[in-house]
Parts: structure tokens; sequence; C-alpha cells
């Protein structure tokens, strides 16, 4: 609790139950009473006198005592500095009279960690029992007696992490007095007497700051004269002293030095060194902060010495008493060194109160001048009738005390006479110094703990790519570049074929056998294909920006159009030439590999640039430079790797985003969108690689850091992942989950201190927040790391849980978004299953919910379970009527439209196509693509609304010409109005696009028999049966070979579609199609 804060409130409850095995005093009708007579500050209680229960031996009292208090240190240490005394008195039912019949003494010392103690409290008989036996506890004896209590808090009284052993801020002070020294002549006692005689003893006082005003008396009882010769006084009846347990270790200083030691030739004042209760004092983190500061400030230890007699018939005058106050201040400076764990202060004592020096002068001329005019003989006198009035005085007061005992009063008592006004002081005349030692546990400035070794920086580990220079800002330079990076592709394309530049004195023929050997290499590795392509993007804009033409439309009339591509012509020409020149006659020579240099001077080489320049530069393998202008293009290229993921074609969606990286390879983000689509697709290898290129050309992007630092922790690579996740703390300071995400790696680790650290500065920067841990689960979901998520969830669950228990609450079973978070974790990282089981439970517990229904139909689907996945959505649907989540509506409508492809003809199959149509074109609405817009146009054919279905499929191949199935599609649907041409172009997009649906194959191919188109027919159901189309497919292909003359291939076809087919009536119809094939190849028909 920090000094100046708000104080907490402590319920306090003691409950005495029972004693067992008190003897008590014969008698009957006697009862017994259990009395803690220190409990809190004073308060004492006393339980109801109760006779002895129907077990021997135990009297049950059940009596409970509470108190509500303001937790401070002060409090503290009166719990845990003074034990708890009880006493078991007997009461007799006549008389009430009340007899002590045993003590017992309880330390409260576990309270500092635990909310709860039950002891059974050991008590000592204070009367010898009548029955006869051996002592208690003893072998053949009487058991022990004892007291059974409980007490419990309502919290610990310090934070368990003050109690830490290497960071906890709780500190044990304890104070020694080594001796009072150079005592006044008045204390001490003469050589024939023992110092036993001496009637004083001596009380200090240690006033300990803890903050707020509030202070902590140290008291140390029974200084007694300690005199050459004689042993170390001890406390009469003092109990052996009693220390803390494990949870407060002590760890003292070494004992004084034979030097400090009492010398043998001085009388001083010592004190007990084992008193009942340790001169302890227990200092929480902010008071041992205000003791640790008020050290260090040079603030001394103030000390309060008296005295007073130690026997019960003395008196002494108040004069006396304040003559012999005194105070003292230690300074305890060297306890707050680094590492120091005691300090030794002799501090010099003052008079309390100072005595007047008028006073004292005065004192002494009287003496003086009476001891001038006495007389011989006179003193004697006065001294016998001082000792003679002395003896009267004690005759009469022996006499007083005898009469006052036989009526009854008070005994007699002694006033000491009253001592005289010395000056100077006899503190300061003899230089009295009290010798004090202080020690703790731990020490208050502890040496810092040992940095960890230093985490290497993210450039040290992922060296920063140079990028490379910008785009040439004209068409014409654009060009040119171009044409020099297919001049420097085809020289090491030509050093790679045939090493050293060849001699001039070569033959013509060896020479064109070279250039053809290049042209054919070029020509099979498609380098001449990849440079021509660059090489039109680079002239498509010369023509738009020298000649302001942007399509065909604008081209010239037929007469002028060679005066165009004559004018075009020589300009690229002219550029070509310029950079040639540049390349093989630079004003500077470039610094280039001696091969390339060799080979880039030989005529040969020119000449073979020179007759490789029909249409080519760069490609494949070759790098062109960046354009600006890409954005449209890299975000359609986005678009339809999303569109993909949605269909979960995950290796085109991995090839649109390396296409991306073509486009513009030093863009970090586009390298960090191609990571986190390799951790959705569960590549966590090559996403590691990914993310490397990512921070290679960006090291302090916090994304990318955080991403591989959990992909490092997923791998269980926590030592790599350190720098990561440091690095993404460092970038974004003001974040507690990256803060959170560190301290999760430090938990995982064990470096139980770092994390706590890391912990308690993640929820600074988060306001204290209790669910921080669980935001940073739901952060780590998108990243896939499933690992890190469960373990992030596991210490959210045990702080929670943590807490419960302390409230006495049931135990954490996990909120419902916890669950949540699971269960999409599960979902990211595959395990469906259990994902499917999370959220079955949570939707069984919890009103509809239109997310969790989606997701639900999410993993059903991925387990293919289509069914199942299309009433969850539907539910979704139905709970959430105006969704705007496009996933969930095209793959509800994907769904219902395949449920309707299964359904019977009829009106239920008509309302199913319905149905879908309107919930893809809800999906078209929110987030238009070609998939959207593919099941709206098949839907639409299905319903033979063949205009629609003609407008959505058109739209569909205007957002993703690439998609095979929607070329495919609009074959079937060109071929249905009769568009032969249209089909077939269609068709062979389809085709060049890589069509493999084996079922959609199947369908173009029924339709092109159906309308006599047999070679196509053939191509498309060959492919359909190699796509694993089934027995149709065959039987379709069979009866294709048989229209086209080839029976020997379809009865093949036909004999094997026969041993698959289920069906009734294509089993009768390929029995029909085998006789009639084998009656006209002459065969017999089985």
């Amino acid at each position: 609790m920090e000094v100046g804060a708000a104080r907490p409130q402590l319920t306090f409850r003691l409950s005495i139950l029972e004693a067992r095995n008190v003897v008590g005093l014969a008698g009957p009708g006697a009862s017994f009473n259990a009395v803690a007579s220190t409990f809190v500050r004073g308060d004492a209680i006393e339980t109801t006198a109760v006779p002895p229960s129907i077990e021997p031996g135990v009297h049950k009292f059940d009596h409970s005592h509470e108190l509500v208090l303001d937790l401070d240190a002060l409090l503290i240490n009166e719990l845990i500095a003074q034990p708890l005394t009880f006493r078991v008195s007997q009461t007799e039912a006549k008389t009430n009279d009340k007899t002590l019949l045993a003590t017992g003494e309880l330390f409260l010392d576990k309270l500092l960690s635990e909310k709860r103690i039950e002891a059974l409290v050991p008590l000592t008989h204070v009367l010898a029992p009548k029955s006869a036996g051996a002592p208690d506890g003893a072998d053949g004896a009487r058991p022990k007696p004892v007291l059974l209590v409980a007490i419990v808090a309502s919290q610990p009284l310090v934070d368990p992490e003050e109690l830490d052993p290497d960071d906890g801020g709780l500190r044990i002070l304890e104070l020694k007095l080594d001796g009072l020294r150079s005592l006044p002549p008045s204390w001490r006692m003469p050589a024939d007497q023992p110092a036993s005689a001496h009637p004083f003893a001596y009380k200090v006082t240690a006033a300990i700051p803890l903050g707020d005003g509030a202070e902590y008396l140290l008291t140390f009882y029974d200084g007694a004269l300690l005199k050459p010769g004689d042993g170390a006084p001890a406390a009469d009846g003092a109990p052996a002293a009693d220390t803390l347990t494990a949870v407060l270790p002590v760890g003292g200083a070494a004992a004084p030095a034979e030097a400090d030691a009492f010398t043998a030739s001085e009388q001083q004042i010592a004190w007990p060194d084992a008193p009942s209760a340790p001169a302890r004092c227990i200092l929480p983190a902010a008071s041992a902060q205000h003791v640790r500061n008020a050290l260090d400030s040079g603030v001394p230890l103030r000390l309060h010495l008296s005295r007073a007699p130690h026997r019960a018939d003395l008196i002494e005058p108040e004069a006396n008493r304040n003559k012999w106050a005194a105070i003292a201040h230690a300074q305890l400076g060297p306890l707050v060194a680094l590492d120091a764990l005691s300090a030794t202060a002799e501090c010099a004592l003052a008079p309390e109160f100072p005595p007047d020096e008028e006073a004292a002068a005065a004192a002494a001329a009287a003496a003086a001048a009476a001891a001038a005019a006495a007389v011989p003989g006179k003193e004697g006198k006065e001294d016998k009738n001082v000792k003679g009035k002395d003896a009267k005085a004690k005759d009469g007061k022996a006499k007083e005390k005898d009469t006052k005992a036989k009526g009854g009063k008070a005994p007699v008592t002694t006033e000491l006479p009253t001592e005289p006004v010395e000056y100077p002081h006899p503190y300061t005349a003899c230089g009295t110094t009290l010798r004090v030692s202080a020690t703790t546990d731990r020490p208050l400035f502890p040496r810092p703990h040992p940095p960890p070794p230093p985490v290497p920086t993210i450039s040290q580990l992922v060296p920063k790519r140079v990028l490379p220079s910008l785009q040439p800002k004209t068409a014409g330079a654009e060009f040119e570049a171009q044409v020099k990076a297919a001049v420097a592709a085809l020289l090491d394309e030509f050093s790679r074929m045939f090493g050293r530049a060849p001699l001039d004195d070569e033959s013509a023929g060896a020479r064109e056998a070279r250039r053809r050997a290049l042209l054919y290499e070029l020509n099979n590795s498609g380098a001449y294909f990849a440079i021509k392509e660059r090489l039109k993007k680079a002239v498509v804009r010369i023509v738009r920006e020298a000649y302001h033409r942007t399509d065909e439309s604008q081209l010239p009339p037929s007469a002028e159009t060679d005066r165009f591509y004559s004018e075009l012509y020589v300009h690229l020409v002219k550029h070509a030439h310029a950079a040639l020149h540049a390349h093989f006659y630079p004003a500077q020579p470039p610094h280039a590999s001696a091969a390339h240099g060799a080979h880039a001077a030989s005529a040969e080489g020119r000449a073979a640039v020179a007759a490789a320049m029909g249409g080519m530069a760069g490609g494949g393998k070759l790098r062109a430079p960046v354009v600006p202008t890409l954005e449209p293009r890299l975000d359609q290229l986005l678009r339809l790797a999303a569109e993909s993921e949605g269909e979960r074609l995950w290796a085109k969606c991995c090839a649109l985003h390396e296409e991306r990286i073509c486009l513009s390879s030093n863009d970090g983000g586009l390298w960090l969108d191609y990571a986190l689509l390799l951790l959705r697709a569960a590549e966590p290898a090559k996403a590691e690689a990914a993310l490397r290129e990512a921070l290679a050309i960006a090291p302090d992007e916090p994304v990318a850091l955080r991403a591989y630092g959990a992909t490092l922790f997923c791998a269980a690579k926590l030592d790599e992942a350190e720098p990561y996740l440091k690095a993404a703390a460092d970038a974004e300071p003001t974040s507690a989950i990256a803060a959170a995400a560190l301290a999760t790696l430090y938990a995982a680790q064990g470096r139980e201190r770092d994390a706590k650290v890391a912990f308690k500065h993640a929820a600074v920067l988060s306001a204290g927040a209790s669910d921080l841990l669980l935001q940073l689960a739901e952060a780590l979901v998108p990243l896939c790391a499933t690992q890190m998520v469960e373990f992030a969830l596991a210490l959210h669950a045990q702080g929670i849980g943590a807490r419960v228990e302390a409230s006495g609450g049931p135990p954490h079973a996990g909120t419902d978004r916890e669950l949540i978070c699971r269960a999409r974790a599960l979902a990211g990282a595959r395990e469906y299953e259990r994902s499917c089981e999370l959220y079955s439970s949570l939707l069984r517990k919890a009103p509809p919910r239109a997310e969790l229904h989606a997701e639900l139909g999410h993993a059903l689907l991925a387990l293919g379970k289509r069914t199942q996945a299309l009433d969850a959505y539907t539910a979704a649907l139905a709970a959430a009527p105006d969704t705007r989540d496009a996933t969930l509506l095209l793959r509800a409508a994907q769904l219902t439209l395949a449920a309707a492809d299964a359904s019977p003809t009829g009106p239920a199959q008509h309302a199913l196509w319905a149905r879908a149509r309107d919930t893809a074109l809800r999906a078209c609405k929110f987030a238009p693509s070609a998939t959207s817009w593919l099941t709206v146009g098949i839907a639409c054919a299905a319903l033979a609304s063949t205009g629609e279905a003609e407008e959505a499929l058109s739209e569909a191949c205007v957002l993703n010409h690439r998609n095979e199935a929607v070329w495919a599609h609009l074959c079937l649907l060109m071929l249905r109005l009769g568009r032969k041409d249209e089909a077939a172009h269609s068709l062979k997009q389809a085709l060049r696009l890589g069509l493999s649906d084996g079922a959609l194959l199947q369908r173009v191919g029924a339709a092109l028999l159906q309308l006599g188109d047999w070679e196509s027919a053939e191509d498309v159901l060959r492919r359909s049966v190699g796509a694993g189309g089934g027995t149709k497919s065959e039987r379709l292909l069979a009866d294709t070979l048989a229209e086209r003359g080839q029976t020997a291939d379809a009865i093949v076809l036909y004999d094997k579609a026969l041993a698959g087919s289920i069906l009734e009536s294509e089993v009768r119809h390929i029995k029909a199609r085998l006789a009639t094939l084998r009656e006209q190849a002459g065969r017999p028909v089985p």
C-alpha cells in the first residue's frame, strides 16, 4: 500500500473453539473460560463459561469475536510483533471465583501471506493439578493441554508480491542494544556490592517511522547493571525468543567484533538478548521506502531512555525521573549502502530536560558555603541525627506498614531521595553513549539484478535490404531501362552457355551455331516471352504519353496507319540505340565482373544482342524496375486473393500474392500480407521466410515483428522470439498488447521476475484492465498463433481463478469470451472438431448469436459436413436477417444451390434455386466478387432466366477473367442459347486457365455431345475422366467415341463404366450400347 493512499479495511475474526486436556481444580459445578487477553490494540475478549463436554477432557467454547480495522503498517506490526496470549480459567458455580489454570501464546506471522490460521495453541499449566502423574506431554503421562483457535482475515496483511524473495518490497528491521557505556558515577556500584544490588531497571524505546506520521515503538525492557566478572543479566521468567516463519526469513548481520564487546574494566547497562518478543519491525514496501528515504537523507533514529526502580516498594521522585530521562539519535546511514544488511551506531545521550545552569550554580554555592561554615564534629552529629531520623522514619513506616497490614490497607513504600541538579549534566560530563545495532533481512538498497544478455536487434538478425533506385520518370527512359535489363540478361545467359568470349578468327559457322543455340535456349526457357511482355508495357506507355492514344479506336484511318507505325518504329529504335550505346560505350565504365566485361567488349556479343532484340527484354527470373502506377493492379490481385481464400483455394491464393510481390518486390507490406496468408494456410516455414523478407525491408514494422515473434513462439523457439517481441514493444511503446506479449514470452521462459515487471508495465499502459491477457489472446488469433493464444488464456484463467479463490467463489470455468477466443484459435489451427464442440456448447447456453452460428458453419464446411453447415448458416441468417456478412451470404447461397441440385425436380427445388439467387444477390450488393456473381448466374440459369444469367456471368468475368469456372458456365449458357462461336471461345478460355472440376467438365462435355460437337466433347470428357468425373463421365466419353467410330475404345470404356454403375437406367443404356457395338464389330454378345 502506498503512503498516503486510502487505507483498506481489514475484517479480523478470532474464534476460540475448544480446550483439550486442561486439568482443573477438583470440585463440583466448575466450568471453564478461555480469554484472549491481548487481542488487537488492547481489545480483550472472554468466552462464556461452559461445562465439560461429553468427550472427556474437552471444553467446547465456539466463541467468535470480530473487528474491522484500517489496514496499515502499524496494524501489521501490532499483529505480527506481539503474540496473542490466551488464558484458561476455572469458574466456581457458587462463589463465581475464577482461578487461572493455563496460559499460551500464538504468533500471527502466517497472516502476512495467508487469510486463515487454524492452530492448536500449546498451554502451560499455571497451577500444578492435584491429580498425580508425570508432567504434561511426558511418556505415559497425561496429554499436553492445548487450545484450538481459528483466525480469519478478509485478506492477507501484505500483497503476496511484497513477500517475493527476489523483488518483494517487504523488509524486517531488527534492533539490538549493545550496551550503555561511560555511566554516571552515581549509577556505578562499589566493588564490594554485586550488580544485582543496583535498584534501577532501564528502558529504551526506539521510534521507527512508518510513513503518514505513524511510528512503531520498539521497547527494550529490563536493562540492568553489568559489572566486570558478573554474568549477563537475564530477565526473570522471560521465555525464549520466538522467530518468524519461513515466510519472513531473518538475515541478521554478523556478531559484534571482540573489540566492540563489553570491556572487563567498565560497568555498563546491558539488556537481555532474548526477550519474549524480538525487537523487530515489519516494514511493508511503502514503509521500507519511507525508512530508506529518511536514512538516506540523514534523519537519525530517535531513542528514548528512562529508568525506574525494579522493586515495587521503591518510589522515585518525578525530579529524578526527569533528570535521568535522555534522548539519543542513532545515525544508521550505513544501512542504506548498496547490499548492506547491518549498521552500528554509538550515539551520545542528551538529557531530555536539560538542567538550568543558574539553578545548578546556586545549588553548588549553597553547598560550598555550608561546608565552609561547618565546625569539627558537627558533620558527624548531623550525620548521626540524619541517621537517627532515618531510623525513626523507617521504624515509623514499619509500624505504619504493620498497622495497614492489620487493617487491610496497602503496605508502606519508601521514596528515594531527590537528587540535586548538576551542571553540566552527568551524561555530558561522562560522555555516556548508547550503542545500537540494526539489521535487516534483506538490503534496503539491494544490488540490482544482473541485466539479461543483450537482445540482438532486428537489423542484426535480418539485414536491411538496399532498395533499388527509383523508376525512370519518362516513358522513353523506362523503355531504355528495359532494353538495358534485356541486354544484361542476354549477356548473362550467353556467358553461362558459352563461357569466355570466343576468338575473332573462329569460323562463321561456329558463330551461327552458337547464335541458334542461344535463340533456342531463350525460346525454350520462356525468356523471349517475358522480355517481350515487359517491353510491351513500356511501348504502351510511350504510345499513351507521346502520341496520346489509348486504344485501337483512336488509330488513324487506314491510309495513315503506316505513317503512325513508321514514326513509332523510329522512336523506339532511337531509344534502343541510346540504351545500347550507353551500355556498351559508357562514359565511365561500370563496375562489372571480368566475364561480363569481356563478353560485352566482343563484337559477337553485341551481334548476339542485336539479333535477339526482335521483341524481348528480361523475364522470368529477371527483375524489372518498380512501376509506381501499379496500385490498382495490386488492389485487384488482393481482391482476387481474398476471393480465392474464401473458396479455400490456398494454392491459387498464394499464387496471386506471389504475383503481387513480383510486381513490387520491395514493398514490405506485400510480403507481410503474403506471410499472414501463409500462416492461415498452415505454412509456418514459408511464413517465417516471408516475414524475414518483410522485416528486411521494414525492420520497425510492429505487426511483422509481433507476427514473427508469435510464429517463433509457436515453434517453441522462445529464445529466438524474444528479440522480435521486444522490438515490437519498443516500436509501440504505448501498446499494452505489445507489452503483454513480451510478458507472456517471459512467463513461458520461466523468467518470473522479468514477466512480473513486464506485466506491471502492461497493466499501467492498459489503465489496469483486468482482461489484458484476454485482449492479447484475441489479438493473436488472426496470426494463427494457437500455442501462444492457449498460453495467454491459461495465464488469464489463472489470474481470475486466484481472484475467485481469494473471494471464496466457485472455481473459474471460463467465460463465453474466453471460449469464443479459444474456438477461433482452434479453427485457425484447423482443429475443426474441437472448434465445433466449443461453438456448439456456447450456442446451447447462450441466446442465438449470428456470428457464432456463422463461425460454426465455417468449421463444419471445412470438415465436409455440408448439410450441417447449411443448417448453421440458416440459423445465422435467421438470427441476423439484415446481416452484411458477405462470406456468410455467399456460402449459404452456394450450399443452398448444391442442395437444390441434389433435390428432386419440383416446386421445392425451384424454391431452393430462388433462395440461392436472392442470397447471392445480397452478397453481391455488399461485396461483389466473381464468385458471388457466378452463383447468381448459375441460379438464374437453373431458373431459366437466361438473360439475367448472362448479365451475372458477364459481370463475374469482368471482375475476374481468370476464373475458369466462370468461363465454363458461360460456355454452357452459350451452348444453351445456340451461340456456338461464343461457346467455343469461352471453352477455350476455361481450358487454358486449367479447368479441373470433373463434374463441371462432365456437364460441358454432355452439352457438346448433345449438340454433335464430338471432337470437342471427347477432349472435355477425357479431361473430366482424368479429373475424377466418375462413371458417368466414362459412359459419356464412350458414347462420344462410339459416335466417332472408335468402337474398340468405346467398348473398353463401356465395360469399365458398367462395372462401376449403380443406376439401373445407366446399366440398361450401357448394355444396349455394348450389344450394338459388339454386333457391329462382329464380336459375340455375352
